[in-house]
């Protein structure tokens, strides 16, 4: 198998392991016999995804550092760069959207950060491969 495949399947299985355990903790939540509105509720139902999530955060993390290992200079250069642009805008946007949120009624969920941040290293890999053409 060839390494980037490789490292992708790492990548798919780890998104996969997170996924069964978002949906075992939600199967949790719904089946514990403690009331609907109490505050252990959703700390309890999140036990499960701790361990998880670490390994996970990791088995992704590794993934993608050995695939950024294995490129090229030029690659490595675009990939950074394409990161740099996601890092910077989307910390603007966040902070900019926790501010509109301090003066106004406004609640937008956080969850919505790592779909932004995919977004904006998509827009900064297009802009930076195009000016290495």
């Amino acid at each position: 198998m060839e390494k980037k495949q490789r490292y992708f399947h790492q990548f798919v299985a780890g998104i996969g392991i997170l996924g069964l355990a978002f949906g075992l903790s939600c199967l949790l939540a719904a089946s514990l016999p403690i009331p609907i509105y109490s505050p252990w509720r959703p700390v309890l139902a999140s036990v499960p995804l701790f361990l998880p999530t670490l390994f996970v955060g990791f088995t992704i993390a590794r993934a993608i550092a050995l695939a950024v290992n294995e490129m090229d200079e030029l690659e490595q250069r675009i990939q950074l760069e394409a990161f740099a642009l996601s890092l910077a805008s989307t910390a603007v946007l966040a902070f900019t959207v926790g501010l509109v949120q301090v003066f106004n009624e406004m609640r937008v969920s956080y969850a919505y950060v790592p779909l932004i941040a995919a977004a904006f290293w998509g827009i900064g890999y297009v802009r930076t491969r195009r000016r290495y053409r």
